[in-house]
């Protein structure tokens, strides 16, 4: 779950915005929650810091997006800040509250999923994730970095690095929710890969690590399009 603001005093602009995440979400199966603001005033007084990217305009009534920025980080050093602006001149300022990048209106859908695609990477690297197993010998903490792939066992998981296997009791669905998005992708309903570890699609699996794992036929294209994604990311 990802929790996105936006933060414009123009309404065509918030709602345009709105529908553009919602088709990002639709197109990239991510699951987020979003919120509209009209003012950076009203964003700080109702929920700075709790927003993992917030697309912030430039000119507003109120408070400015600069100092809405500038007070967003003196709470929260994480969180991505991109900047929606009609005035050029203003993107050098953005350096200075480490704001990732501008956009300039009019926004189009392609210009915005490709950097909303940006932000969700970013997150991923900045807050690497570690589950914590709850296995028969009890809770084993492991990172998502380690993994290779998940795999369904009778009514447990068992969870592959490239020196064990963990059997655990939990789902799969359940883990897919708590790993990084871009980087782990459900090809098989028994199967959940880490795409750093991917060697090969063929036509009925894949080659993780070493191991063959399952492709479902109806999740094949969308594997290597999630490969593609994951690999141009990384470059």
């Amino acid at each position: 779950m990802y929790r996105i603001a936006i933060v414009d005093d123009d309404r065509i602009t918030r709602l345009e915005l709105d529908k553009f995440i919602a088709r990002f979400a639709d197109d990239f199966q991510h699951e987020i929650q979003t919120a509209l603001f009209t003012d950076g005033d009203e964003l700080l007084e109702r929920s700075a810091g709790s927003y993992d990217i917030i697309f912030l305009d430039i000119e507003m009534q109120r408070l400015n997006g600069l100092e809405t920025a500038r007070q967003i980080r003196l709470r929260d050093d994480q969180a991505v800040i991109v900047f929606i602006t009609s005035f050029v001149q203003y993107a050098v300022q953005g350096y200075s509250v480490n704001a990732m990048n501008f956009l300039v209106k009019p926004v189009t859908y392609q210009t915005f999923s490709a950097e909303l695609n940006r932000a969700l990477v970013r997150i991923q690297r900045l807050r690497p994730t570690t589950l914590c197993l709850r296995t028969d010998e009890g809770m084993v903490p492991i990172e998502a970095d380690q993994i290779t792939y998940i795999e369904t066992v009778g009514r447990k998981v068992s969870i592959h690095t490239r020196e064990h296997a963990y059997p655990c009791w939990d789902t799969l669905t359940n883990l897919e929710k708590e790993l990084p998005e871009i980087q782990f992708f459900r090809c098989h309903k028994a199967y959940l890969v880490n795409l750093a570890f991917l060697e090969r699609i063929l036509e009925k699996n894949a080659l993780n690590a070493g191991t063959e794992v399952l492709v479902s036929r109806d999740r094949r294209k969308d594997l290597m399009r999630a490969l593609v994604r994951f690999a141009s990311e990384r470059a």
